[in-house]
């Protein structure tokens, strides 16, 4: 996977990480059934071609899936240990060369345990940051609620923002950035926008 239509096109890394991949199936004297490329922006959630890979592995066709990094199958935690789950339903294997994890052995499987705990600490803490900064644009408000989203907080992202956007990078290119950087959101979801980036830059700060 690659996430600029530019790199599909040219093929810019693509080849290495299929090269990586076809590398490993040979060292594991493995058959490669059918290998899977895909184009995505790192703000869509649209992954037909992962879909159709996973829809194969789930009948049977194929009995893992390997990526040659953990951040060209999924950058987020609570996502890939859903996949991780599916797998263990339907019986098929997860194996990423980058950082390694293989659920073919039992190491493996127990290392993407103690990934699937890290993706449940990561859910509870989006929650507990996104109730925080509720609270406390409600009691700069006056203790009145406040709508809409939340005064985004964090301070370190904040000043990176702003460092980007005197850069000359472009709102839309900002909220790629962090998207891709696994940032949470103000809402608290992995997804940024242009309309966050402006709001977050055009507030008043001290």
């Amino acid at each position: 996977r690659v996430s600029t239509r530019e790199q599909g096109n040219s093929g810019l890394g693509l080849e290495a990480q299929q090269a990586k991949c076809s590398a490993e199936v040979t060292a594991r004297d493995w058959t490669s059934v059918l290998t899977v490329t895909e184009v995505a922006s790192a703000a869509s959630k649209q992954r037909p071609e992962l879909t159709r890979a996973l829809r194969m592995l789930d009948v049977g066709q194929a009995d893992a899936l390997m990526v040659s990094r953990l951040d060209r199958l999924s950058r987020s935690l609570y996502e890939f240990a859903t996949i991780m789950h599916r797998a263990e339903q339907h019986g098929w294997k997860v194996v990423v060369l980058d950082p390694p994890v293989d659920m073919s052995n039992p190491f493996g499987r127990m290392m993407a345990q103690v990934a699937m705990a890290f993706a449940e600490l990561e859910r509870h803490l989006i929650s507990v940051r996104t109730k925080e900064g509720l609270a406390a644009a409600a009691e700069r408000n006056g203790g009145k609620k406040v709508g809409g989203l939340p005064l985004y907080e964090d301070r370190r992202q904040i000043e990176r923002i702003v460092r980007m956007r005197q850069d000359g990078k472009a709102l839309k290119a900002i909220a790629e950035t962090l998207t891709a950087a696994g940032v949470p959101s103000p809402s608290g979801g992995t997804t940024w926008n242009h309309k966050s980036i402006r709001r977050i830059l055009t507030r008043p700060r001290c």
